[in-house]
């Protein structure tokens, strides 16, 4: 059975003689052998955690990225990260179901997952009432069709890319361009049709 330590360490800085000229990587380099030196030397672990299975790096974890909670096996998307709260992953789950978690609670989905069966868009009663909270659907730019998560701010709304490789990229939509969201890629396939 796998399982996974989390060690979280402190910041460490290290000083070094670093000769006139050398360029970011040479310093970045020189810099990183020093810490090495200052880790072997009993580094203070700040605290550690055990977790069942495997979880999702911190590098992974981005607005758009489709994962699976560990506490129920939902797959959902990652609508929102607050990393001051007890909770700092936000994630919208099968059935529009918003969920709160730590790093711990998610893990990757398979790159085979596809991700239209993700994306459910908005319940009827929704519909009529605009993108209020956060749903998925897609967007279309042009005559290409993407998959996103829409998370509302104020008069307007950002639809971060959904996908297996997403990185927070997002588009910041006005109310007009709402208009071009849609719930079904049948709906967002038959605007396109209308365009040509």
């Amino acid at each position: 059975m796998k399982k996974t330590l989390t060690f979280n360490l402190a910041p460490i800085s290290v000083e070094i003689d670093a000769p006139e000229g050398m360029s970011e990587k040479e310093l970045r380099e020189l810099g990183e052998k020093e810490m090495i030196k200052q880790f072997a030397k009993k580094y203070k672990i700040n605290s550690w955690s055990l977790s069942e299975g495997s979880i999702l790096a911190s590098e992974d974890i981005h607005i758009g990225r489709p994962v699976k909670l560990k506490s129920n096996g939902k797959l959902g998307i990652i609508y929102d990260l607050k990393p001051t709260t007890k909770f700092p992953i936000r994630v919208l789950t099968e059935g529009n179901i918003d969920m709160q978690c730590t790093q711990a609670g998610v893990e990757k989905v398979s790159k085979r997952t596809n991700i239209d069966k993700l994306i459910t868009g908005r319940q009827e009663f929704e519909k009529n009432l605009g993108w209020l909270s956060p749903r998925s659907g897609y967007f279309v730019n042009g005559k290409e069709i993407i998959p996103v998560i829409i998370v509302p701010k104020g008069k307007s709304a950002k639809a971060y890319i959904v996908g297996h490789e997403a990185n927070g990229g997002h588009y910041t939509l006005s109310s007009m361009q709402l208009n071009r969201v849609f719930d079904t890629k049948t709906e967002a396939e038959e605007y396109v049709a209308k365009l040509k």
